[in-house]
């Protein structure tokens, strides 16, 4: 009998637990046979346990990854799905410096601020601070050019945005205009973006047009602090500006502090403009120098009335009215509202007893008949209480044409010397009345008036001093009288005649305008300067060629 160990192995019946084996089973259920299979096999190299077979890196347990096939596997760093260079995850699945890859498929994007321009990014500055030319997502700010990696950031110069450290940008790259390579030009100042420039001395970008306008040195006596000075303009000389010259301004010489102004009278194409302007200080011993302004065409009005009356008075009134008999017609610049009525006081105003509009020395005056028409003219103002004042001075422009005992302008209420607070009358010569509260003054005295010719005629008193007159700046007379303050009365001021007329034979005949009451004694330089100044505006001062801007 043989012995199972001798018998011989049949390699047909082995097959099927070999294949069992490969299939996946144990090696302990393969391993049956401790005298044969495993006698023979076991230690086979090229059997299950050979490095390479079941175990070996080429077969089922194989462990090396595929790139690309959009799986990230170790040792993979990223796996896009792609073999193209340089879109962040290489062709051996590595990241490409500057990149950032998530998931898989991979999706790989460039670091924003690590100073290396890649894909979508437009500059990268190494950093992710706003506004300094390259955004966080390595955009470019607008208004900046970005070169370089890491990328240098600088403001474009021209494109009408202020950005650090530009000064100003006015859209361009012109030289002198005020900005040149982004940097304000000297004597020039800019606001605005797109900036818009200006020389240091121009009032505002918006008016295109000025003029100088020149007090000579030697035009005044002494110096006039805030004078009322009339400016003449010819026609032409405002080119541009506005029908109505709601867009004229005045300055001082800096170009810059606007004064106060009263436009008289705008006509473009025939006796140009006339206007007051309160000048600071109109000097004796230098030039004094203003500009005028025009040519904006949306500016709103830009007078200011009253604000040209400062300097003590109390009324002033142009009398350049048609004469209509309305109540408070001849109106009062200064805004104190004393204003006048042709024909009667206020409320109770006639046309037929008011003047009536005529040529003057400056624009327009009024013309009254005297005692040839029946009823005679006058304009009543509303009342002024003077009875505080210590200082007085009224004034006018009077063109008499006669040498009889008219009233020129005066607070009366009669025809007695007693019966008044202050007068202006003439007869060939100056007749002035005055009364303090203690006494009174009445006098006829003096140089003999020209007639048809026109006179800036002025009464002055000073407490406890002199009442004088004046013609044109010169005095014709003049008398002590004591008292510290006038006579108190409520009657009102009236222009042109008596308080008694239509049949009192006083009434002025010939032309009168610009009307004035102050509180204050005016000196004899400002009485010069204003006869000279509104006699001929254009002999007083001197106007310059156009600047344009």
């Amino acid at each position: 009998m043989m012995n199972p160990i001798d018998r011989p192995v049949h390699h047909h019946q082995a097959r099927p637990f070999l294949l069992l084996c490969c299939l996946g089973w144990t090696l302990m259920a393969c391993n049956f046979d401790t005298t044969g299979l495993q006698g023979q096999n076991s230690n086979n190299t090229n059997n299950v346990n050979n490095n390479t077979n079941l175990n070996n890196a080429n077969n089922l347990n194989n462990s090396t990854p595929v790139c690309p096939n959009g799986l990230v596997e170790t040792p993979e760093a990223c796996d896009d799905g792609n073999a193209t260079p340089d879109d962040g995850c290489s062709p051996s699945c590595v990241i490409d410096e500057g990149y950032a890859c998530a998931g898989g498929p991979s999706v790989c994007t460039p670091v924003c601020g690590d100073g290396l321009i890649l894909g979508v990014e437009a500059c990268d500055d190494g950093n992710t601070s706003p506004d300094d030319g390259c955004s966080a997502l390595c955009a470019i700010d607008d208004g900046y050019a970005c070169t370089g990696a890491p990328s240098v950031c600088t403001p474009v110069c021209g494109d009408g945005l202020i950005l650090d450290p530009e000064e100003c940008d006015d859209g361009n790259a012109s030289p002198g205009d005020g900005c040149t390579t982004c940097l304000i030009d000297g004597g020039w100042r800019c606001v605005g973006s797109p900036s818009v420039c200006i020389p240091d001395d121009w009032y505002q970008g918006a008016w295109h047009s000025r003029r100088l306008i020149t007090v000579p040195t030697g035009t005044v006596t002494a110096d006039l602090a805030d004078f009322p000075m009339l400016v003449h303009l010819p026609a032409g000389a405002l080119s541009g500006a506005q029908p109505d010259a709601d867009d004229v301004l005045f300055t001082l010489e800096d170009g810059l502090t606007k004064l106060s102004h009263e436009i008289l009278l705008y006509e473009p194409a025939g006796r140009g403009l006339l206007a007051f302007v309160k000048v600071p200080l109109v000097y004796a011993l230098h030039d004094t120098v203003l500009y005028v302004y025009y040519g904006n065409p949306s500016a709103p009005d830009q007078q200011d009335v009253p604000g040209v009356y400062t300097a003590g008075f109390a009324a002033v009134l142009h009398l350049s009215e048609e004469g209509a008999g309305l109540t408070d017609e001849y109106l009062d610049a200064t805004g104190n509202g004393y204003h006048g009525t042709g024909g009667g006081p206020a409320g109770a105003g006639d046309a037929t007893r008011s003047p009536t509009r005529d040529t003057g020395v400056f624009g327009s005056s009024q013309r009254f008949p005297g005692s040839t028409v029946n009823p005679s003219r006058a304009i009543h103002l509303r009342p002024v209480d003077d009875s505080a004042w210590n200082a007085l001075t009224i004034s006018v422009w009077m063109n008499p044409q006669d040498t009889a005992d008219q009233r020129v302008f005066g607070r009366t209420w009669g025809n007695g010397p007693a019966d008044i607070v202050w007068l202006l009358g003439k007869t060939d010569k100056p007749k002035y009345r005055l009364r303090t509260v203690t006494n009174r003054v009445d006098t006829t005295n003096g140089a003999t008036f020209p007639l048809n010719t026109w006179i800036h005629y002025a009464l002055v008193w000073q407490a406890a001093g002199a009442a004088s007159v004046y013609g044109n700046g010169v005095l014709l007379h003049s008398t002590n009288v004591a008292g510290d303050t006038l006579y108190v009365d409520p009657v009102e001021p009236i222009i042109g005649n008596s308080p008694l007329y239509p049949t009192d034979p006083r009434a002025f005949l010939g032309r009168i305008q610009e009307a004035r009451i102050s509180r204050v004694a005016r000196t004899a330089a400002w009485l010069t300067a204003e006869a000279g100044n509104q006699s001929d505006p254009d002999g007083f001062h001197v106007l310059g060629v156009e600047e344009t801007f």
